[in-house]
């Protein structure tokens, strides 16, 4: 279907920006470079008022899209880690007997919102002390390996996709 193919929507989007005087493109989270004329998102020299703001984990995407200027933004402190952690969980995670694993879990998402709320809600609903260590030992060493960086996020967003309970909810991943 040509009018639904990638470079015909990037055409139109180009043509789109083009035509405003000032744009503002957020493009958030990105794991690698983008070509952003690929997408339609003209260069700073065609556009003067398309600015482009991005966010990334990686300073390295930073480095090769040629971004300037840069800020750094802190992940969540051990205590704003818990807290999001204990609002998404729920308060099954003040049981005297759970609330140490739980700590460790949300330790082991090492302060990153997208990882915190993705694990607290996959445990939310289970209310075993075995399902939450045996949670906890996959996102210590999920695969024997040290994981960092977006690895360390996917792992987190695997154990969640894992703990889903419907086969049908799982396709749709």
């Amino acid at each position: 279907d040509e009018k639904g193919s990638e470079s015909v929507r990037a055409s139109r989007l180009r043509e789109r920006i083009m035509k405003s005087a000032r744009v503002l493109v957020i493009l958030d989270d990105l794991w690698t470079k983008l070509n952003l004329g690929d997408i339609g998102i003209p260069r700073a020299d065609d556009h003067k008022g398309c600015k482009i703001l991005l966010t990334t984990r990686d300073q390295h995407v930073c480095v090769e899209m040629d971004s300037e200027p840069k800020f750094d933004i802190n992940v969540l402190s051990e205590r704003e880690a818990w807290t999001l952690f204990r609002e998404k969980a729920g308060d099954v995670v003040d049981s005297p007997d759970l609330q140490p694993i739980a700590t460790k879990i949300a330790k082991e998402c090492a302060g990153l919102p997208l990882a915190i709320v993705t694990v607290a809600c996959a445990l939310m609903k289970k209310k075993e002390f075995s399902e939450w260590r045996n949670a906890l030992h996959r996102l210590q060493d999920p695969s024997g390996e040290s994981v960092t960086g977006v690895g360390m996020v996917n792992s987190r967003l695997k154990l969640s996709y894992d703990f889903l309970d419907s086969g049908g909810v799982k396709y749709c991943f």
